[in-house]
């Protein structure tokens, strides 16, 4: 199986964008806290461009375009 690519440090569930202009978009719901500390009990949605659509031969790296906390953990994510 080929990579397409890959998001660092990250223990989440996965939602890819379902609109055709923002293909490279995927929603993360962190799933544990990720060594944060022993008090923090919420979790975090982030936003990222996967860049899986830039020209062929590069390798981009997956950029977080947005973030916010919350206070629990996901277990399940939907767009």
């Amino acid at each position: 199986m080929t990579r397409i690519s890959q998001v660092e440090d990250r223990g989440a569930v996965v939602a890819w964008s379902p609109i055709y202009s923002h293909a490279d978009v995927i929603a993360l719901g962190t799933k544990d806290s990720g060594g944060v500390g022993f008090d923090d009990y919420g979790g975090e949605l982030e936003l990222c461009d996967m860049k899986i659509t830039c020209p062929e031969g590069s390798q981009p790296t997956p950029q977080v375009i947005g973030s916010i906390k919350t206070t629990t953990r996901f277990s399940s994510l939907g767009w």
